[in-house]
């Protein structure tokens, strides 16, 4: 019986696998296999914190951010090579960079009009149309040298990549804080 089985399922992988393969440009498989790889070091991050209680090593994972920034970046110099986002005659990298952000913000903000609800979170509960339309708006891109938190449009208090503006403050003690009603 599980010789039988066993049998029919390779059957099955040889009927529904394909010997095609297609050519891709290089940098983009590049940049794929290389984010995959190290996404598989950040899993290995989370592994060791969630099921060996390790401390999450927040300077590897610095480093590995950067490595997938490094093949985001590749790919995004084959995409402006190849594809204008803009519609314009001279794309540029930081214009693809940009963008990126910029779609994927109009994505969410059609996604999530009120904020984040779990029903639209579900791939029921989602509307690509709306998502789809909200990224073909054109966007005119910052170049590099602008900030990310003005570019960005971050709210007060928050940046957009989840850090607190500027350097963190000292904690006065309670004990010590003036108030409006002691004159202070």
């Amino acid at each position: 019986m599980n010789n039988e089985l066993l049998a029919e399922f390779c059957a099955n992988i040889k009927h529904c696998n394909s010997d095609k393969i297609n050519m891709v440009p290089a940098p983009f498989m590049h940049a794929v296999i290389g984010m995959a790889d190290e996404m598989g070091e950040i899993m290995e991050v989370l592994k060791r914190a969630l099921y060996y209680g390790d401390k999450i090593d927040n300077d590897n994972l610095i480093e590995e951010y950067g490595d997938i920034l490094f093949y985001i970046m590749l790919d995004c110099m084959r995409i402006a090579d190849e594809f204008n986002p803009e519609h314009d005659d001279d794309c540029t990298v930081d214009q693809v960079f940009w963008s990126i952000f910029k779609k994927n913000i109009a994505k969410l903000k059609a996604r999530y009009p009120d904020g984040f609800s779990e029903a639209k979170a579900t791939e029921s509960g989602r509307d690509r149309e709306a998502e789809r339309q909200a990224m073909r708006k054109p966007l005119k891109s910052p170049p590099m040298s602008v900030h990310v938190y003005e570019s960005l449009n971050a709210k007060p208090g928050i940046d957009k990549i989840g850090m607190t503006n500027g350097p963190k403050k000292e904690q006065t003690p309670k004990s010590s804080r003036s108030s409006i009603r002691d004159g202070g």
